[in-house]
């Protein structure tokens, strides 16, 4: 996060100096996944809405971030929304998805910031898929915003996007995709249908690993660990399943060793194996360790879905 910090404040200093091209989008995107995978809730919220607001003031200067789609500054940016759902921060959440930042007429003319590009379409998608999931979370119907972002694919792809020379709109495509699948994955967990959103949630996955290494990694998150909640509070079939959770999150962590998200939900698991409590648990040992820099208090691996949503 501190190197993050370092990398956006050069990246500001470029911008005051009016120099062109830099990739002021893609530093702050890479912010964005280190302060989500610390627990630094702050911090990510900062990156994410300088994403919005950096877009309308190197418009004014003339300057051109080269990051590609979904990683640039853009004043339709989604991030801001995800970071707030990552966390279950529910009214932040709601706010950053029904609203975008400034942009003005000069920001207006970029090609890049026309509403009829894929870029735009995948962060207005994601939007949605932010505030049906808040829907859902408050108990209410998310019908409105299923519609908009539609069904995920029936013979659930895993294949690769390409990379960014070959295809320059693989990140737009794969939000898109993804915000199909997690929200009917969220839908149908409220209505109890285990099956189905275990079923996506864990197609999403395979989408994902099918995808070539990249930073940051194409989705907010990685499924798996609201895999691994599924299983560990409701199991496959309505029988809490702590094995198959443990092995979802050690799944998570041989992709991202040391989060706090997968390693919390591990140490939930291995505790739920292990009811005698002679032992100690490596998970929660790690997990302290993990979470030390963290400004919130994780308790679940899956926020989106195991926190309630006031009436926002």
């Amino acid at each position: 996060v501190r190197a993050s910090r370092r990398a956006s404040g050069d990246n500001d200093a470029y911008l005051k100096n009016c120099l062109t091209p830099y990739a002021m989008g893609h530093n702050l995107h890479v912010g964005i996944f280190n302060s989500v995978y610390a627990g630094q809730h702050g911090s990510a919220v900062e990156f994410a809405q300088r994403q919005i607001t950096a877009a309308d003031e190197g418009a004014e200067v003339g300057v051109v971030d080269v990051s590609e789609p979904q990683s640039a500054v853009s004043p339709y940016s989604s991030a801001l929304a995800l970071v707030n759902l990552r966390f279950g921060q529910w009214a932040e959440a709601v706010e950053a998805a029904s609203h975008s930042g400034p942009c003005g007429q000069r920001c207006q003319a970029i090609p890049a910031f026309r509403k009829n590009t894929a870029d735009f379409a995948a962060h207005h998608a994601v939007k949605q898929m932010v505030l049906g999931f808040a829907n859902e979370a408050a108990g209410r119907s998310s019908d409105e915003q299923s519609a908009i972002v539609g069904p995920p694919p029936l013979d659930a792809p895993a294949r690769s996007l390409g990379s960014m020379r070959d295809n320059p709109d693989r990140r737009a495509q794969m939000a898109l995709v993804a915000a199909k699948y997690e929200l009917a994955a969220r839908r149908a967990y409220t209505r109890g249908d285990l099956a189905y959103t275990l079923a996506a949630l864990r197609n999403l996955s395979r989408l994902l690993d099918a995808q070539p290494y990249m930073e940051p990694e194409m989705w907010y998150y990685d499924p798996r660990t609201c895999l691994g909640f599924v299983l560990l509070t409701h199991g496959e079939h309505g029988a809490p399943d702590p094995a198959a959770a443990l092995e979802a999150y050690t799944a998570a962590l041989s992709r991202r060793p040391r989060t706090p998200w997968a390693l919390i939900g591990a140490a939930q698991a291995y505790a739920a194996l292990n009811h005698s409590g002679a032992a100690a648990n490596p998970y929660g040992l790690q997990f302290q360790a993990a979470a030390k820099d963290a400004d919130v208090k994780i308790t679940s691996s899956c926020p989106q879905y195991a926190l309630a949503a006031p009436l926002v």
